[in-house]
C-alpha cells in the first residue's frame, strides 16, 4: 500500500486565551496508520505532552519563533504509529498552566506508513532574521516518504510558495492567521533527497519553519 493522506481523518482547532490544553476530534481509519499532531503555544510555554486516544505520542521535536520574540511562541510536532482505534479519536496537546493566550493544533493521519515512530528525517529551524524572501530544507533518507513543513510566521500572508501545498491555515485572527501546514507538492517524496521550499513573507515576519 502507498503512503497517503487520510482526509477523511485531518482535522484543526484553536482554543481561548489561557487553555492548558486543545483536545482535537476526527475519526481515524484505513490501515498502516501513522498519526502527526502539530501544535502551537502562545505565550511563551513550550508543550509537555501529547496522547492519541489515551497513548502517548513520541516529541518529534520544538522551536521557538524568531529571531526578536524568541520566547512567545512554540511549536512542537508529535507522532504516533501503530494506531488501534478506527473510529472517533481524541488527541490531547498539554502545556504548562500560567500560558495567557492560545493553543493552535492539526492532526494528520497517514496510511500505508512504515510502522515506526521514528521519523526518517526531521529539522526545527528558528528563523534566523526577518525578512521577504525565505527558505528551508529537509533531507529525506527513503523513496516516497511523507514530507510535511509547518511553517509560522507573524505579519502578513505567504506568497509565492515553491514545493509545498497547503493542507492547513490557522484560524483568522491574531498569530494563527499565519500558521500553516503543508506537504511536499510531490507527495510522497521521491526520490529521496533534498527538499528546499521558498516562501515570501512581510519584511517585518518572524517565522520557524
Amino acid at each position: 500500500m502507498a503512503i497517503a493522506i487520510d482526509t477523511n481523518s485531518t482535522s484543526f482547532d484553536k482554543t481561548t486565551n489561557g487553555a492548558t490544553s486543545i483536545t482535537i476530534v476526527y475519526t481515524s481509519s484505513g490501515s498502516d496508520r501513522y498519526a502527526l499532531a502539530f501544535g502551537l503555544s502562545v505565550s511563551g510555554v513550550d508543550f509537555t505532552s501529547a496522547t492519541y486516544d489515551g497513548t502517548s505520542m513520541t516529541k518529534i521535536g520544538s522551536v521557538q519563533r524568531g529571531p526578536n520574540y524568541s520566547s512567545d511562541v512554540y511549536g512542537a510536532v508529535y507522532g504516533l504509529h501503530a494506531q488501534v482505534t478506527t473510529s472517533s479519536v481524541n488527541v490531547v496537546l498539554t502545556r504548562p498552566a500560567g500560558a495567557g493566550a492560545w493553543i493552535e493544533g492539526a492532526v494528520i493521519s497517514l496510511t500505508g506508513a512504515l510502522q515506526q515512530t521514528a521519523a526518517d528525517a526531521s529539522t526545527f529551524t528558528r528563523g534566523p532574521s526577518q525578512g521577504a524572501s525565505k527558505s528551508g530544507s529537509i533531507t529525506t533518507v527513503t523513496d516516497n516518504d511523507a514530507v510535511f513543513v509547518w511553517l509560522f510566521q507573524d505579519n502578513g500572508t505567504y506568497s509565492s510558495v515553491t514545493g509545498l501545498t497547503s493542507l492547513f491555515q490557522g484560524n483568522s485572527g491574531g498569530f494563527g492567521a499565519q500558521s500553516v501546514v503543508y506537504k511536499s507538492s510531490t507527495f510522497p517524496y521521491t526520490p529521496a533527497g533534498t527538499l528546499t521550499p521558498t516562501w515570501t513573507q512581510a519584511s517585518n515576519s518572524n517565522w520557524f519553519f
